[in-house]
């Protein structure tokens, strides 16, 4: 799974791939990112689109939450840490460095 993509020459992670990193369901990350809105403000514009994805009744759309690295950083510092959430930080910050890199040359 990509962590991290380019959007508008910005790298940025979302929602649901935080919700599937940390082993939550997408629903509480929603939650803390809406509650934490203001803050995460603070680093950039917080933007929503919606995505399709695949459930065993068909296709439905569901809200995504894009984050830059900054937002995304501040988020995770919210979560509770447990093994699955730092084991996910590292592979988070490694793939926004990875991408940064290879976005520099």
């Amino acid at each position: 799974m990509q962590l991290v993509e380019i959007k508008k020459l910005d790298l940025v992670t979302n929602s649901a791939v935080i919700a599937t990193g940390v082993k939550k369901d997408h629903k509480p990350v929603i939650q803390l990112i809406r509650k934490y809105k203001s803050d995460l403000e603070e680093f950039g514009r917080v933007e929503f689109e919606m995505r399709p994805f695949q459930t065993d009744g068909g296709m439905q759309k569901q809200e995504i939450a894009l984050l830059n690295e900054q937002q995304t950083t501040l988020l995770i510092t919210y979560m509770r840490n447990n093994e699955v959430v730092r084991e996910f930080k590292k592979r988070l910050v490694a793939e926004f460095f990875t991408m940064r890199s290879a976005l520099a040359k």
